[in-house]
Formats: structure tokens, sequence, C-alpha cells
């Protein structure tokens, strides 16, 4: 799975957004300043959308500035592992069935068979 890189002009909107009056950049989750220490994140995890969400270009509003040490590396990307294995885990079962004589048992106790 590979991320769509945001272009040039995305980039540079990101972190026009980021900057405060006297110039300096502060991150978008914490508000630390890190002027050079930061990368552009994808908001949603790119391996978690859709693909019909994937081909849509990118715009503003995906993505964000983050602090590279503590809010990307330490915050945002181990959350992202673990929902992109929740997902994993989802898409692999079954899907769920009628069972062939009536409704299943749980659909029973709350009506809604």
């Amino acid at each position: 799975m590979t991320r769509r890189p945001f272009p040039a002009a995305l980039r540079r909107a990101i972190v026009a957004r980021a900057t405060d009056g006297s110039g300096h950049i502060h991150c978008e989750r914490c508000g630390v300043r890190c002027d050079a220490d930061y990368e552009i994140d994808h908001i949603i995890a790119e391996a978690l959308l859709s693909d019909v969400d994937k081909k849509r270009p990118l715009v503003l509003a995906d993505g964000q500035l983050l602090c590279k040490t503590a809010c990307h590396r330490k915050i945002k990307t181990p959350k992202d592992v673990a929902r992109m294995a929740k997902l994993k885990r989802i898409m692999a079962k079954p899907p769920l069935t009628k069972i062939a004589n009536g409704p299943r048992p749980i659909a029973r106790r709350y009506g809604q068979a």
C-alpha cells in the first residue's frame, strides 16, 4: 500500500495554516513549536480509506502538521497501526448470514426477527 503524497502547493498551505504570526511553525495536535522537526500527515490513514476515497484528489482538510517525535511517531502512528490491524481482522471474517431455519438467536432476543 503506497500513500498518496501531498502536492507541494498543499504542503505549503498546511505549513502556512500551522504558522503563527511571528513565523513559527506549531504542531496542529499539541501546539508545541516545531520549526524544522515536523511531518505532514494524513488525518485518516490511506490504508483505512475506501477505493473511492483514494481516487479523489487530496484537499487541505486531509492533512495536518504534526511534530515528528511526540505526536506523529508516539501517538498517531500506533493508533493507525491498531486501526489497520482491526480492519484486517474484520475483513477476514466471513459475512454474516441468516441461519437457514430462521433469524439468529440474538436477533430473536431483541425482537429483530
